[in-house]
């Protein structure tokens, strides 16, 4: 046994021995590489090796025995240069950051969405998640520490505060820091707004609120200014907004259509039940949505009904909104009549 790693040894010192006196290139290329949590060495070695990153396999495994490194490869998300000797490549392997894994959070997602997005990317329980999500000492001590300025949600919930965005972390990051992250990225969007906010008439937890139906109601950029007014019009009027995207928000799971008995579920949530605001943000809007609801336009509509193209027919008078509705409405469903007047 001796004998064997002693020969082993003076093997390894004359390959990398070489490497040492050999020039290395001076122009590489960079590779991206994933370990996943639970890889061996073994496995490790072969993904570097099909990356092209290491050439001699047993070579780089005897060198991490002898240099007791073998146990030192880690999960993560790396960058590191092809067409170095090998040397030179695994102790770069070994010293690389973890670039992390890329989470994005797309406009509109919901809380629950991305709780589920953070099990499938992160490793994170799902229920782990909401529940760090909801912890109101947690978000007491957010606000606290990066928004002091702003009192905390006082739905005790961090929907709407999750700026839509590409992030990275690190497989089994806790959601803690995971949230905290997010939510610092949330306040620099959010802190050079606080003026507007401030002459709006409402708090920024009720811009949020609103921005985010308008985030779930709107398709095109140039309708959410218009949006908005709409809602903002039925609460001057002190209407229900009866927006569909809150309905949408109670259920279980989405449905293409809404049914009557959907519209009296018995919920704060329920904008056809109950007037004003509902007590919190439906999902994460982006930046124009927030935008749209502090710089609306001026306009007298109070409904507005999908045509069916991604745009919407806003009307000013409940009579004009039926006949649009019926029009739009039977035109989706293929039952168009040829009439000679727009509603």
């Amino acid at each position: 046994m001796k004998f064997t790693t002693t020969a082993s040894g003076i093997i390894l010192l004359l390959y990398f021995g070489w490497h040492f006196v050999a020039v290395p290139q001076l122009h590489h290329e960079s590779v991206e590489i994933i370990i996943k949590k639970g890889t061996s060495t073994e496995q490790a070695l072969d993904i570097l090796k099909e990356k092209g990153v290491i050439s001699s396999k047993p070579l780089v495994k005897l060198y991490l025995k002898l240099t007791a490194n073998d146990k030192r490869i880690k999960s993560g998300r790396f960058r590191v240069r092809r067409g170095l000797h090998d040397l030179y490549a695994i102790r770069e392997f070994l010293n690389a950051e973890d670039l992390g894994v890329k989470f994005r959070i797309l406009e509109g997602m919901e809380l629950r969405e991305i709780a589920s997005l953070a099990r499938q990317l992160i490793g994170i329980d799902s229920l782990e998640f909401m529940t760090t999500a909801t912890d109101s000492e947690f978000i007491s001590e957010l606000f606290r520490n990066y928004f002091p300025e702003v009192p905390p949600p006082p739905n005790n919930s961090l929907e709407g505060y999750l700026y839509p965005d590409t992030y990275y972390f690190s497989e089994g990051t806790p959601p803690k820091r995971v949230l905290s992250t997010i939510f610092v990225r949330t306040v620099k969007v959010l802190r050079p707004l606080l003026h507007m906010v401030d002459s709006s008439g409402f708090s920024l937890h009720e811009v949020l609120t609103l921005a985010s139906i308008v985030e779930k109601e709107a398709i095109l950029e140039k309708e959410r200014p218009i949006i908005a007014s709409v809602f903002l019009n039925r609460l001057k009027k002190g209407w229900p907004l009866e927006s569909c995207a809150t309905i949408q928000y109670i259920l279980p799971r989405r449905k293409e259509r809404l049914t009557y008995d959907d519209l009296r579920i018995q919920s704060p949530y329920n904008t056809y039940l109950h007037r004003g605001l509902p007590p919190g943000p439906i999902c994460s809007p982006r930046l124009s949505s927030i935008i749209a609801v502090l710089r609306p336009a001026k306009t007298d509509y109070y409904y507005f009904v999908a045509k069916g193209d991604n745009s919407h027919y806003f009307s000013k008078t409940f009579e004009e909104h039926i006949r649009a509705k019926r029009f739009y409405q039977g035109m989706e469903a293929g039952k168009r009549m040829e009439i000679n007047t727009l509603p």
